[in-house]
Formats: structure tokens, sequence, C-alpha cells
């Protein structure tokens, strides 16, 4: 969906799960040459991601009730291609926000309107 976005020139943020670094790369090829492809490396440590977690997900995935769970029950691959990584145990919502803004105007995907 967010290549056919970019087809268009619109901008698609997307937040999807990847933890492999070939699903990773399927994506980049779906949407490049038609648009960049960014890649924003969340990584909050696992201890403060289930500190977190609402819904008890990571109980469920210790306990056994959810199997392959990124982080717990399968891996998680991190990105060697990142340009930017954010960890969001260490920085605000608003500085993440910031640094993705930024990024996205450096790079010309959006323009800094004031």
């Amino acid at each position: 969906m967010a290549a056919r976005v970019a087809e268009v020139g619109g901008l698609a943020v997307c937040a999807p799960i990847a933890p492999f670094a070939a699903s990773r790369a399927a994506m980049r090829d779906a949407v490049e040459p038609r648009s960049p492809f960014i890649v924003v490396y969340v990584s909050t440590p696992l201890d403060v991601a289930e500190e977190r977690d609402r819904k008890g997900l990571y109980e469920k995935a210790r306990s056994g009730l959810i199997t392959d769970f990124t982080g717990i029950g399968s891996p998680y691959e991190i990105p060697e291609d990142a340009d930017l990584e954010l960890n969001t145990a260490e920085s605000s919502v608003e500085d993440c926000v910031r640094g993705v803004v930024r990024l996205l105007e450096q790079r010309g995907v959006l323009k800094t309107f004031v």
C-alpha cells in the first residue's frame, strides 16, 4: 500500500514490526526507486518494552502461550542499514518525533513550513 501511495507522490509512514533483514529488504525493493525508503530503528531495550506492555503479551510469550514472539521466542535482527536509531528508553517522544522530522527534511521528503 505504501508503494502505491508513493507512486502518486504521497508520503506513507509505516511502522511494521519487521524483525528480519530479508523482510525489510523486500519492503525496500517494493518502494524504491519510486520513493525513498527510510529505516528508523526503534532500539527500545527488551526490559523496557516488557515494562511498557499493557496487553501482557511478553508475559504470555514467556509462559509459552504465544509462540514466535519477537525478542522472546523469535529473534530480532538489528538493522545494519538504519537511517536513524531511536532509543526510546533514553529519549522523549518529542525528541524522537523531532529526529524523524529532521531526517525527513534532510532527505527532502518533507518540506519545512514556517
